[in-house]
């Protein structure tokens, strides 16, 4: 068998340098890959982690504010009670008043 003329390759050299060529490449390429994603995860992950923090931060002023809204509506409910023992007290005593006035 003759050998190929140098400079020349036949297909089973081919395939071996095609090989090493593509396993150079991703050699090279899937650290820079994984790298990337890595990062692009970490930002991810950190616009994820902020967005729970500000949820968080509204949530604590939510119930802070509903917790005064609940004291105000207790304070309002029992001016409202006052009021109304009030009035029935005034009009107790002036049905008292019509009711000493028929009587005489």
């Amino acid at each position: 068998m003759r050998e190929p003329p140098e400079g020349s390759f036949d297909s089973a050299s081919s395939q071996i340098v095609s090989s090493q060529v593509i396993g150079n490449v991703f050699r090279y390429i899937t650290p820079i890959f994984l790298g990337l994603i890595s990062w692009l995860g970490s930002l991810a992950f950190g616009d994820i982690r902020a967005a729970q923090n500000t949820a968080v931060r509204q949530q604590a002023i939510q119930t802070e504010q509903l917790a005064s809204l609940s004291t105000e509506i207790k304070l309002l409910n029992a001016k409202v009670d006052y009021s109304v023992l009030q009035q029935l007290d005034m009009l107790g005593k002036r049905l008292d008043k019509l009711e000493q006035g028929k009587r005489e």
